[in-house]
């Protein structure tokens, strides 16, 4: 098989592979102004806002779909230490949680990292297990760093992930071949675009 194919084939078995609908989840993390609006007083770039279209078209997507996605996890990068602007632009950007999503608080780059005494002291191994969730399709800022930690380590505690490329970005490297993409492609983390989900969530 052709590469193309052999990510439509991975796509499809991570799909089939999952128990039902409700078991995946929307996973996006830390889509903060901070992280991608691009101003002077924010981290992000002409890339990063492009990004953030992305994001809200793939979310908008999932919204409309029948029969998938019912629960959508947000990752919030808390900066316990964030002064000047970015505790200013700490708000979601673009997106943002609705009632029935979990929101998930964060003060390390790997969401999976217990804090004690924040969300009701659940880690969010727990929370996704509350809920039934196995597989996980990833969006989010920074490729290289939070995205992959929690990714990789989430493979590491048996959860599925479908990394959703271009609607993921780095501050500084756009290029589709950066490292964080590789390293969570060899641990396990099916790599993928938003034009691939599109023929499962309609």
């Amino acid at each position: 098989m052709t590469e193309p194919e052999d990510k439509q084939a991975a796509l499809k078995k991570f799909f089939a592979d999952a128990h039902d609908a409700s078991s995946i989840a929307l996973m996006i993390i830390d889509p903060q102004k901070y992280y991608c609006h691009f101003t002077h007083d924010c981290l992000g770039t002409e890339h990063t806002e492009d990004i953030a279209e992305n994001i809200l078209s793939l979310v908008t997507d999932f919204k409309q779909a029948d029969d998938i996605l019912r629960l959508g996890v947000y990752m919030d990068y808390l900066g316990h230490n964030a002064v000047g602007p970015q505790k200013a632009n700490r708000g979601f950007y673009r997106v943002k949680p609705e009632d029935f999503h979990v929101l998930h608080q964060k003060s390390v780059p790997n969401a999976f990292y217990d804090i004690p005494d924040v969300n009701d002291d659940q880690t969010l191994e727990d929370r996704l297990k509350k809920h039934g969730i196995t597989h996980a399709i990833v969006a989010g800022y920074f490729t290289n760093l939070c995205v992959k930690k929690t990714v990789i380590d989430g493979l590491e505690k048996g959860f599925n992930f479908a990394v959703v490329e271009d609607c993921c970005s780095n501050k500084n490297a756009p290029d589709p071949t950066h490292h964080g993409i590789t390293e969570m492609q060899k641990a396990g983390a099916i790599i993928t675009d938003a034009a691939s989900l599109k023929p499962y969530i309609r």
